[in-house]
């Protein structure tokens, strides 16, 4: 062994250069030249010399010639392990004499300390006493690093690493002493052996604990190897358990938080560290890289790399060749040194060993994670390179060879590419010019038939341009868009009276009149400085209180804040309610004194509403903040979000309004909570959360209910498709409405946790909802997607209808309110405005409901002035009807009662009387204003279908489901026999029209004929419906067009609405209905036709052209019966729920000519 007390000779320096000492020669020159200025330096000018190892690492590298010393790298290349478990048993020497410790034995030693087996006297007990060794000069960098090694090991406290008992100093030599661990290093244990598989995770997999509890603790370890880790048993000497880990040997751990800026480092910059065949390619290639956590990962793969090959991932020749493979080249699969290894665990090594560190694992915890998961058989995180992976290191490796590569292909590919170019081009050419010539040869010969037929082109063309335009114009007033639509109508308008296409002409005007009617414009806020977030009214319903994100101002990022707003003119109601970021939710105590907020950051903070002052300090219980809500009490309030700690679960959490306090427990929730929402009896608490994604499904959410005091869960979870975003409570609480990520709406019975009604699909996410005060509606908002995103919508909860069209925005709707009234409401948009609403135009103008019956019946009088509905239970005395003041809606004379289900009424021409026919084929007639009998019951064996009257008055005409039954005088009830009775023959079955002197009859195989009642003749060819039955007809247009509906028994499934040309029985259109349709109501001298079934809505129609007239008018269900107003300025129609409703329709005026309608933000 070489004597190092003088300097070596310049020939041991060079044999030291080339790798031709011995390792405990190597170790102990390397030791003299850390503390020797003079053979550093000669170590240096050697090292450097042309051709030198130190000279072809550099190159080998890429490494600039670094401005410190390069021998301290030499000497750490060489330097044996600093535990010496392994090393070979040192001369004998005297032990030092340290004051409360007997040192019993020598453990081993490296370059510049060493490490005793001793006895703690004051506590006795043994420990591990590491200590600086005698140097021949005084090495500040060793002392400081074994100084830095005991600080760093004093701060932590892990099961898995070793513990730091004491510091001292004993003549100028520090010391440490330290847990003393029983069993071999790791590396000693696995003896160069391939270990099985699940044993080598599970020891890597505590390592890595212990490693992420370092970096958590700002220590970086930087020489993980085998031979760093301990044992606390032997396995291998009978005991059958996995050996505890014990991480050591912390001399070169890097403090990242170092709080004292004068305290040195632990090494110098510059400097390799690290033991070669462990280190990762950052700390390989020197100054210039820096190394963090990512550097202990890959030193984790290269330990699991060797207890699954039993050799680590690099081992060359030499260091310096080591070092070399470990910057540039990548190692062999474990996959490809072990077949049969599990190919999670080949990717999870795999992974640990990637050259770039950001490709690898971000943390230790994240190794550990997917090695915990692959011990449990789960589905691991990381993901084996495929191809192109490898392709793209390889051109990494090989850019000269890849960069031609890919400028030959480029040149390859762009000949191909000009070739086929010209050829296309040159074909296309060729049939060009055979085109043309073709043209040319046709439009000489059909000249003169052309010329003939010029104008009637001309005014086709202009008639399709008018056709396309109202079918878009239509479109965008059904997206939501209805000024864009009023304008592109009224354009629309002037064209078709322009080119005097007068069958056009009432369809625009219909459907101006219609939107104009039903379409109220916003009031729009000015710009509040960032996009709304949330939205909440005071119980004034005047004031608004807002909700908004950051604002990026030219000085930095603005923090999101709150403010209340007096929505009269817009004026602030309150000073910001500033938060630190994005305020994403808010809330109104039910009495209006306090306001709730919410930020991105977990903190949630009250308000004093009069003054805007803050109400106790903020709370941050949560990680972030999405959803917060008061009890109806007002005296707690609770909010929903993330958990801190985790990424993925969620909390609710719920305080007292007066303390702060905690006034229940925290509620877990497996996803992020984004809404919460309390009944409105205060007894219950529902959430709504996302699920994250799982080997066994994707993205979901639940919806569940918990007791707020308990916060125990009450009835079944909720499960949705998608992520929850939205839950508004009905105002009775029996109910509630969700919304999320999978653009429907649902309405759920809280007290079974089941559906109700059909979903309502939305054109967009579901972001935001609310329950009208009226129990009957629900607002929507939301948007997000490219087809007809970014709207609100009114639905009407009993049909699952929209009421009236989507209400477009320039962004996506974040948040909704109705105002406490139920008269109007507003939407938060991501454009940084407030839009108030007004919905009075959206619910009809009279909703009589009935309490007695269920009305299926419906008729107006001639004048206009009486309307009568009627219906009831099939049964003996189960019918029933009243008759309405058509204006004001209120009832004239009293409900009454008939012998069975009432199926068919209308009024006398005069109006003065009515007549209402049953199921069992009996009909009453009755006086309009008190209901009184008028002369005896019409009786008849057949269940009447219709009833009408002759044009005079005096006699009553049945309909059965076959056609007219009977004559009876309207004055007495007695029975009068008509002409068109004596001795003729039905050989068809027969539906009425709507004014009694026209049927269309239906023949075999689905045809029918329009016929003239009194003279049975055809008055038009058959209308052909191909096989389907005929169930309703009627005229339309002033006589010009006929309209039946048919379909194929039981007419539950579509049934076809189809418009027929009277004298040419020519089809016109056919109404794009999905449900069956039920009832049509139409005058024959009204351009409008109206359609109801089980859509739940009625739709009117433009008679001559088929097209749609105005918004949809949802009926609560199922229609029942539709009829329009005999001067067409109001529809009826009794749905499913036993309401009878009434939509005033606007006058058309055709002599006035079109305006510009503005359009509206």
């Amino acid at each position: 062994m070489l004597k190092t007390t003088n300097c070596p000779g310049a020939e041991t320096l060079e044999r030291m250069l080339r790798e031709q000492l011995g390792a405990e020669d190597a170790a102990a020159v390397g030791a003299h030249v850390e503390t020797c200025r003079t053979c550093e330096r000669v170590l240096d000018r050697l090292a450097r010399a042309e051709g030198g190892p130190v000279g072809r690492l550099l190159a080998g590298l890429n490494c600039p010639t670094p401005v410190i010393s390069i021998a301290p790298l030499l000497a750490r290349i060489g330097e044996a392990p600093s535990d010496g478990r392994n090393a070979p048993t040192p001369e004998p020497e005297i032990w030092p004499e340290i004051p409360g410790y007997e040192i019993l034995k020598e453990l081993g030693r490296g370059g510049s300390a060493v490490v005793y087996q001793a006895r703690q006297r004051s506590l006795n007990r043994m420990v591990a006493l590491k200590m600086l060794l005698v140097l021949p000069r005084g090495d500040k960098e060793a002392r400081g690093r074994i100084l830095q090694e005991a600080r760093a090991l004093a701060q932590l406290r892990h099961p898995n690493i070793v513990q730091v008992h004491d510091t001292g100093d004993h003549g100028g030599r520090p010391f440490f002493s330290l847990e003393l661990v029983d069993g071999p290093t790791l590396a000693a244990w696995a003896g160069g052996t391939p270990q099985p598989p699940r044993t080598a995770a599970r020891l890597v997999a505590a390592i890595a604990r212990a490693v992420e509890y370092a970096h958590q603790n700002g220590i970086l370890h930087r020489d993980l190897k085998p031979a760093n880790v301990l044992l606390a048993s032997d396995p291998s000497a009978g005991d059958p358990a996995l050996p505890e880990v014990k991480v050591s040997d912390f001399g070169l751990a890097k403090v990242t938080h170092e709080p004292d800026p004068q305290r040195e480092p632990l090494t110098a910059s510059g400097l390799f560290l690290g033991t070669p065949s462990y280190t990762s390619p950052e700390q390989a290639r020197g100054a210039g890289h820096p190394v963090g956590p990512a550097a202990d990962v890959y030193s984790l793969g290269a330990i699991l790399y060797e207890l699954l090959t039993g050799r680590p991932p690099f081992r060359a020749a030499t260091p310096l060749d080591t070092l070399l493979q470990v910057a540039h080249d990548e190692p062999v699969s474990v996959g490809r040194l072990q077949p049969r290894l599990p190919r999670d665990l080949v990717t999870i090594c795999g992974k640990c060993l990637e050259k770039n560190p950001a490709r690898r694992y971000p943390t230790a915890a994240a190794l550990a994670a997917d090695l915990r998961r692959f011990l449990k058989h789960e589905p691991i995180r990381a993901r084996p390179v495929g191809p192109a992976g490898r392709a793209a290191r390889w051109a990494v490796r090989r850019p000269a060879i890849a960069g031609l590569l890919l400028a030959l292909t480029a040149v390859a590919v762009a000949g191909v590419a000009l070739v086929v170019a010209q050829w296309r081009e040159a074909v296309a050419a060729r049939n060009r010019a055979e085109a043309l010539a073709a043209s040319e040869v046709a439009a000489l010969a059909d000249a003169r038939e052309q010329n003939a037929a010029a104008v009637a082109a001309r005014r086709q063309a202009e008639q399709a341009a008018a056709e396309l335009l109202l079918d878009q114009s239509l479109e965008q007033c059904e997206r939501g868009n209805v000024a864009a639509g009023l304008v592109g109508l009224r354009r629309g308008l002037e064209r078709v009276t322009a080119a005097g296409l007068d069958a056009l002409e009432p369809a625009f005007r219909l459907n101006i009149a219609a939107w104009s009617a039903r379409h109220a414009a916003p009031e729009v806020s000015p710009p509040l400085g960032s996009s709304v977030t949330s939205i909440a009214f005071m119980p004034d319903g005047r004031r608004l209180l807002v909700g908004r994100w950051s604002t990026n101002a030219p000085a930095g990022p603005v923090p999101g804040q709150a403010q209340l707003w007096d929505t009269d003119g817009w004026t602030p109601a309150s000073p910001p309610l500033v938060h630190g970021s994005p305020v994403l939710a808010v809330a109104v105590s039910p009495d209006g004194s306090q306001l709730l907020t919410a930020g991105q950051d977990g903190t949630v903070q009250l308000w004093d509403a009069k003054t805007g002052n803050p109400i106790g300090a903020k709370l941050r219980d949560l990680a972030t903040v999405h959803a917060v809500a008061f009890a109806p009490d007002g005296r707690t309030f609770a909010a929903g979000g993330g958990a801190h700690g985790t990424n993925e679960r969620g909390e609710i959490r719920i305080w007292e309004t007066g303390t702060g306090r905690p006034a229940a427990p925290v509620i877990g929730q497996p996803g992020l909570v984004a809404a919460v929402a309390y009944s409105p009896d205060g007894t219950g608490l529902a959430s709504g959360c996302a699920l994250p994604a799982s080997a066994s499904g994707p993205v979901g959410g639940q919806v569940c209910l918990w007791d707020p005091k308990t916060g125990q869960q009450v009835g079944p979870t909720l499960m949705h498709a998608a992520a929850v975003r939205t839950i508004a409570f009905a105002p009775d609480g029996t109910h509630l409405v969700t919304g999320g990520e999978n653009q429907t709406v649902l309405v759920w019975d809280r007290a079974t946790g089941q559906r109700r009604g059909l979903p309502q699909v939305c054109p967009y996410v579901v972001l935001g909802a609310a329950h009208g005060p009226d129990g009957r509606t629900v607002l929507t908002g939301g948007g997000g997607l490219d087809h007809g995103g970014n709207c609100a919508q009114l639905w009407d909860l009993y049909s699952s209808r929209p009421l009236g069209a989507a209400m477009a925005h320039p962004g996506a709707v974040q948040a909704v309110a109705y105002r406490p009234d139920g008269r109007g409401f507003a939407t938060g948009c991501r454009d940084g405005r407030v839009r108030l609403w007004k919905c009075d135009h959206l619910r009809p103008d009279l909703e009589l409901p009935h309490f007695g019956f269920a009305p299926t019946v419906t008729a107006y009088s001639p004048d206009g002035k009486w309307l009568i509905s009627a219906g009831g239970v099939p049964g003996p005395n189960g019918g029933r009807s009243r008759v309405w003041n058509a204006a004001t809606g209120r009832p004239a004379g009293p409900e009454l009662t008939h012998p069975d289900r009432v199926t068919a009424a209308a009024f006398a021409p005069g109006g003065d009387t009515y007549t209402v026919g049953c199921a069992n084929g009996t009909a009453t007639i009755h006086e309009t204003v008190n209901g009184a009998p008028v002369g005896e019951p019409l009786t008849t064996s057949e269940r009447l279908h219709d009833i009408t009257y002759e044009p005079n008055g005096r006699t009553v005409v049945l309909f059965g489901p076959n056609g007219p039954v009977g004559q009876w005088s309207a004055a007495t009830g007695q029975r009068v026999v008509s002409e068109w009775e004596r001795g003729r023959t039905r050989p068809w079955d027969k539906l009425t029209g709507p004014d009694g002197r026209t049927v269309i009859e239906r023949g075999p195989g689905g045809s029918a004929l329009v016929q003239d009642v009194a003279t049975g003749r055809p008055v038009g060819p058959e209308l052909d419906h191909g096989g389907e039955v005929i169930r309703y007809a009627g005229f339309a247009a002033g006589g010009s067009r006929v309209y039946t509906i048919a379909g194929r028994p039981p007419f539950e499934d579509r049934c076809t609405v189809r418009l027929w040309d009277a004298t040419t029985a020519g089809l016109v259109a056919v109404l794009p209905h999905q449900t069956a349709v039920r009832a049509v109501g139409c005058r024959s001298g009204s351009d409008l036709l109206a359609t109801g079934g089980w859509e739940g809505d009625v739709r009117l129609w433009d008679a001559r052209t088929g097209r749609a007239v105005g918004p949809r008018l949802p009926c609560g269900g199922n229609v029942h019966k539709v009829v329009l107003a005999p001067d067409g300025s109001a529809v009826a129609a009794v749905g499913q729920d036993r309401v009878l409703r009434v939509w005033r329709l606007p006058p058309i005026d055709f002599s006035s000519h079109p305006t510009a309608v503005p359009s509206t933000p």
